[in-house]
């Protein structure tokens, strides 16, 4: 509980910085932040409290997240662009053309790329997920 209170603490000084200097995308960058100091600090106590953890293992998964996550980002960015000039115009469904079609196409790229890179937390992951939806 106290390094939630902490993190939400960290958020919102981040956040009140951020976008002042960056704007919205600054507000977006500063919650990222926060969940990061977060994970980082329960991870390091969770360590303490276990007498270790695998940290090649667990380096490797998360270097294998971020190239995912990465190709992910990209695929959006670059898909909103092209998906613009596809359906020009400020229609409502215009719009929800482009946004909806960039998360297919980012989800496709981060399925694909957690395939190739062999993540077996995202099989496991999607596993559940479609476990859910078969429901």
């Amino acid at each position: 509980m106290i390094v939630s209170v902490i993190s939400i603490a960290v958020n919102l000084a981040l956040n009140l910085v951020l976008v002042r200097v960056m704007g919205h995308e600054g507000l977006a960058l500063g919650t990222a932040l926060a969940a990061i100091f977060n994970a980082a600090t329960l991870l390091w106590l969770l360590r303490g409290k276990l007498g270790g953890l695998d940290g090649r293992e667990l380096a490797t998964v998360t270097l294998k997240v971020a190239i995912a996550s990465a190709i992910m980002g990209a695929t959006a960015y670059y898909a909103a662009g092209w998906l613009t000039t596809l359906t020009p115009g400020g229609g409502e469904i215009a719009k929800g053309v482009r946004v909806f079609g960039a998360i297919a196409l980012a989800l496709v790229a981060l399925a694909a790329s957690a395939k190739l890179l062999r993540i077996e937390e995202f099989d496991a992951a999607a596993a559940r997920v479609l476990k859910r939806i078969r429901r």
